[in-house]
């Protein structure tokens, strides 16, 4: 045992014990309290730790790359985060958005965050943990990714219902803050970290990306979750083919923002939260936009009975999915449920609907199988665009068939951003909340059931 513990060890576990004040008096006439605890890594360590993986040498890059697909340069790819803009921008310029610049000879560290809030028991209690991930854009998205903390989960009971929202907000980016406070500072001065090339390197740890779920982006962007995270369209122009305005100055009536005053994301150098909110392929376009709203929109134009019959009728092929019992009364649905549905629904109501319900299903159907690349170029990004216009332009039957009032949806408006994203960071499948949903059973569930149930989040982190 003593040789296991001389072996390299991880990045070192902290604890940080909160304790919340809310704005409710208790029996003894004292404002009642919550404790809280924020177990998190320092993660510049986390970095450090990955930088100087050996296994990664061969899937390392320290510098942008401008990629195409033959020497007269007309054909651009973007596929990893090194292909993409923002990083051949930040490192031209240091900072887009302020004045502050990087070093000549800096090497920047994208930094990838992903959170996701995860139910550890499945049939009784209300156990729940909330994972914090780490990557970098230097290493393949194909590879690294390690557990940065776990942020706290209290009921926050101690507050009034009118102020609890908001109260969950300020807990969340005060918690963010903490875990992310050494990243102010290696931001600035940099950090010279060893490498699988062998050398050392002066590495400015910038973050670039975050990983989330609508609910969780909209909570990162401290807005509301009626509202895009993304940019400032109002509620009402979401229905609306086009990205909001950067430059309006109103706050929370027609942006719909939550008064945090320190958000995590305020200190941390060369950082653009709103930029770096990435596309979210599982929850936005799977489940939401096609499942949620075209599925359930297409159900009420052709009637469930009648649907279902079509999907019985359909003709059985190998490595397609046969809905045997139709649709309708399938209560849960999986990511890969959704995608098996996708490939074969438009051929199930071609012949059952009219022609503009068809188109609109098309585009919807063409964006997400496109947003799905690996790799794109100028002409597969067009084609997104041109698919996603297919949709707009036929939207409005579903309004005539008295099926939608408006498309005011979060979801619906958030695939207006995919392509400059795409442009921004690489394909999007590199950051798809898929992953974190993976990494809830081996850093998660896994670590749950090791433990004996109470006071579980201590022994996850010691049995991780």
């Amino acid at each position: 045992m003593k040789a296991i513990d001389k072996l390299p060890q991880s990045s070192e576990w902290n604890l940080k014990a909160i304790t919340i004040e809310g704005d409710l008096l208790g029996q003894d006439g004292q404002w009642q309290t919550e404790e809280a605890e924020l177990w998190l890594c320092n993660p510049v360590d986390c970095i450090r730790e990955l930088m100087a993986n050996p296994t990664f040498r061969d899937a390392v890059c320290f510098e942008p790359q401008q990629v195409f697909d033959n020497n007269e340069g007309k054909t651009r790819h973007y596929n990893e985060m090194w292909t993409a803009n923002w990083w051949w921008e930040m490192q031209l310029s240091g900072q887009k958005f302020a004045g502050n610049c990087l070093p000549e000879g800096a090497a920047v560290v994208p930094v990838i965050l992903a959170s996701d809030k995860t139910s550890l028991s499945q049939f009784h209690g209300d156990q729940e943990v909330w994972p914090v991930y780490l990557t970098v854009g230097n290493i393949s998205k194909d590879h690294a990714c390690v557990l940065l903390g776990y942020l706290p989960t209290t009921k926050l009971e101690c507050f009034s219902k009118s102020t609890c929202s908001l109260e969950r907000y300020n807990l969340f980016h005060y918690c963010m803050t903490q875990i992310l406070e050494p990243m102010v500072e290696a931001g600035k001065i940099g950090v010279p970290m060893t490498c699988p090339d062998s050398y050392v390197h002066c590495m400015f740890p910038i973050l670039a990306a975050y990983v989330a779920d609508f609910p969780e982006q909209c909570l990162i962007a401290c807005c509301k979750e009626s509202r895009c995270p993304k940019c400032t369209c109002t509620l009402k122009n979401l229905k609306k083919h086009q990205q909001g305005n950067m430059q309006t100055k109103e706050f929370e009536d027609k942006l719909g923002l939550h008064a945090v005053y320190e958000p995590f994301w305020a200190t941390l150098p060369h950082s653009d939260i709103f930029q770096s909110i990435t596309p979210d392929i599982l929850h936005q376009l799977h489940k939401g936009v096609f499942k949620d709203h075209i599925v359930a929109w297409c159900t009420e134009v052709i009637g469930k009975e009648e649907l279902d019959a079509w999907f019985w009728a359909m003709t059985s092929y190998a490595g397609l999915h046969h809905f045997k019992k139709g649709i309708s009364k399938c209560k849960q649905w999986t990511g890969t449920d959704q995608k098996e549905l996708q490939w074969v629904f438009i051929g199930v109501i071609a012949g059952a609907v009219d022609s503009p319900v068809l188109a609109a299903v098309r585009g919807v159907l063409d964006f997400i199988y496109y947003a799905q690349y690996q790799s794109h170029t100028k002409a597969t990004l067009r084609k997104m665009d041109d698919t996603l216009k297919l949709f707009h332009q036929n939207k409005a039957v579903f309004v005539d068939l008295g099926i939608q009032n408006d498309f005011n949806i979060p979801k619906v408006h958030s695939m207006v951003h995919y392509t400059a994203s795409i442009r921004l960071f690489g394909s999007a499948d590199g950051f798809n909340t898929e992953l974190p949903e993976r990494l809830h059973i081996d850093l998660a569930k896994h670590a749950y059931r090791a433990s004996n149930k109470r006071d579980y989040v201590i022994q996850m982190t010691k049995w991780l």
